[in-house]
């Protein structure tokens, strides 16, 4: 039975002005004709807030259609959310997704920055959406309505020293091991040195610190992490009470605008493999490709903390217009 049909636009909108649940609830009560629970409201708010971050890249075509079916013949209270399209040789097109949640997380033995994640009812943590959107405009991914995080229970800071940022992570990682120090992929990450913790690959005036070790325990719950950092490899699909990010010089405001430069990357970074040969043939989509990645790794890392995020920007002109953003919602 489809609860919820619509265009990803519907659902991206309906998400962020809290509308989302409120038609799920409807629909149900008029097309099935029962109630839904409290806890199963609550385990398809989690699910469907992932999606939405799913679904916020710009590859996904705006008009692609969403819909969400519930009760699927001989599988009773499971909940699919479906993407439609078409392909280049107009042929269309189903993914369909089955929401999960996650009761626990372990790791996985020799495969570094892996967990295992179990079902059964627990609700899994993501972000708030309307910081997401607050965060997609202050880093111009793309335009929203979202002006501040006036009302969002998030704690987020801009830090004028990257020790700073790693004082107040190591302080909240006190509680119960749950923060962690993330970092842009500006930093060479050489195989000879990936299982020494004395060798530390980010060095910033003062202050260096170590890309997370390669091997041993995941990243996500060993403990002396705490004192490494993370990239956007190791972290993607992770959540944490609280994590620091380090924006290197591949972000930076100029001219009144975010800017990328992807000459700033580390040679270790394959996400931008063959982005110097598209600059050759083709400049203006290798900046178009450039910026989607390297804002959409940014905008990865500040969202894997679910209760704040503390932020140190080596350039200090993008570290201004972080904090006057912030500030505009309290003026």
């Amino acid at each position: 039975m489809l609860i919820y049909a619509g265009t990803k636009s519907d659902f991206m909108l309906d998400t962020e002005n809290d509308r989302l649940e409120t038609k799920l609830y409807e629909n149900i009560k008029t097309k099935m004709n029962r109630t839904t629970g409290l806890s199963e409201l609550n385990a398809w708010r989690n699910s469907l807030k992932e999606m939405y971050i799913t679904l916020n890249d710009s590859d996904i075509p705006k008009d692609a259609g969403v819909a969400i079916e519930y009760n699927i013949p001989q599988t009773a209270k499971r909940v699919d959310f479906l993407i439609s399209g078409y392909g280049k040789q107009g042929k269309g097109n189903v993914v369909i997704i089955e929401l999960k949640q996650w009761e626990k997380l372990s790791a996985v033995e020799g495969q570094d920055a892996i967990v295992e994640t179990f079902t059964g009812g627990a609700n899994r943590r993501v972000v708030h959406p309307c910081y997401q959107a607050w965060l997609d405009r202050t880093l111009e991914i793309r335009d929203t309505a979202n002006y501040d995080l006036d009302g969002i229970d998030y704690e987020i800071r801009i830090c004028d020293s990257p020790l700073e940022m790693e004082s107040i992570v190591v302080e909240k990682n006190r509680a119960r091991n749950c923060a962690r120090i993330l970092a842009g992929y500006c930093w060479n990450w050489p195989k000879a040195t990936r299982n020494n913790t004395n060798y530390h690959d980010i060095v910033i005036g003062d202050y260096e610190i170590s890309w997370n070790l390669d091997g041993g325990d995941a990243f996500a719950i060993n403990k002396d992490s705490i004192h490494e950092a993370g990239c956007i490899h190791t972290s993607q699909g992770l959540e944490f009470d609280y994590v620091g990010v380090i924006i290197g010089d591949d972000m930076r405001y100029e001219n009144g605008h975010v800017i990328t430069d992807y000459t700033k990357r580390a040679k270790t970074d394959n996400s931008l493999k063959g982005i110097k040969t598209l600059a050759k043939q083709d400049p203006a989509k290798a900046e178009r490709t450039a910026e989607e990645i390297i804002k959409n790794t940014y905008r990865t890392l500040m969202t894997r903390g679910m209760k704040g995020c503390y932020v140190y920007c080596t350039d200090r002109a993008l570290a201004e217009y972080l904090k006057r953003m912030l500030k505009a919602g309290k003026e």
